[in-house]
């Protein structure tokens, strides 16, 4: 985790615990263990079939849309450099505990950009609990990537996970590039 990152929102009162609740740049944060995501994630996935993971697609963008409008408002996040930016949400990822990311290539004038992981807890957390996975589980993490970097880069994007490690990869990899083009 980036504890100096941590420690920095923490002196700046950007994370706070008070009364039972926890305050994440000023938005209320729930600590939920993983098995719980993942059983919310098959009964949904059991209800609505493959439409089940644009959900959880749509709910990672709709995560970063808030935040968005959260970091405008505390930190002037639209004023902030790209590289800046993209900094400040892998560490944000890191920070809630979606694993520690590395940007592997950032191609910002082509929209192309691949983030790896080698510890995704879903992902591990999967693993553990059901097994090897025939196709990528992570669509929530999906859903954050594509909306981030369209939101940093400015261009309708997509993301789509190439390799996970509920498949039993070593890593897990997010290809970001131009909604028009198909992977």
């Amino acid at each position: 985790m980036s504890e100096s990152f941590f420690i920095k929102l923490l002196q700046s009162g950007q994370v706070r615990i008070e009364d039972g609740t926890i305050m994440f740049l000023n938005e209320f944060f729930l600590l939920t263990p993983v098995k719980t995501f993942l059983k919310m994630r098959e009964t949904l996935l059991k209800k609505m079939g493959l439409n089940g993971e644009d959900f959880f697609k749509e709910m990672g963008k709709y995560q970063v849309s808030h935040a968005v409008q959260r970091y405008s408002k505390t930190i002037g996040f639209e004023k902030l450099d790209k590289m800046k930016i993209t900094e400040f949400g892998v560490n944000v990822m890191d920070l809630m505990g979606q694993g520690e990311y590395k940007i592997l290539s950032f191609d910002g004038e082509n929209g192309e950009i691949v983030v790896t992981s080698k510890n995704v807890p879903t992902a591990k957390e999967y693993l553990l609990l059901y097994g090897k996975s025939k196709k990528p589980i992570d669509s929530f993490v999906c859903g954050i990537w594509e909306e981030a970097f369209s939101r940093v880069l400015d261009k309708n994007l997509k993301c789509i996970e190439t390799k996970c490690i509920a498949c039993g990869d070593k890593i897990c990899q997010f290809e970001i590039f131009p909604a028009k083009k198909s992977k």
